[in-house]
């Protein structure tokens, strides 16, 4: 296989940027943003979800830890009837040991079934 073709010169393995684009010497000198780049789609989903005329709707919000969920959230479930923002709750070691040994019975359980189910 000829390789050589793919061959990328050295000064083309690093991008830099040109920092006289930048009006400030230190991050630490702009001010905070107020509004979240790039989540529009997600700010109009929540606000969608938060705008259900009824009771009894969840508004799930997944990702990354310090992405900015409860910061984008918090605002716009502010002013509604929303009652709280859930947490993941804790439980103790002992109580999750024993809630995974009872969760694995019932899966070997269910495997059980799964393959005598299959014999027949």
């Amino acid at each position: 296989m000829q390789t050589k073709k793919y061959e990328v010169s050295i000064d083309k393995l690093r991008w830099r940027c040109d920092t006289n684009l930048f009006k400030f010497e230190c991050t630490k000198d702009l001010s905070p943003l107020r509004e979240f780049i790039g989540q529009d789609r997600a700010i109009r989903a929540v606000e969608f979800g938060l705008s259900m005329p009824n009771d009894g709707y969840n508004i799930y919000v997944a990702g990354l830890t310090g992405t900015g969920k409860t910061s984008m959230v918090s605002p716009l479930a502010r002013g509604t009837k929303m009652v709280a923002i859930p947490r993941t709750p804790s439980i103790s070691w002992s109580t999750a040991s024993s809630r995974r040994l009872q969760i694995d019975s019932r899966v070997s359980m269910l495997r059980r079934r799964k393959r005598a189910n299959n014999r027949i």
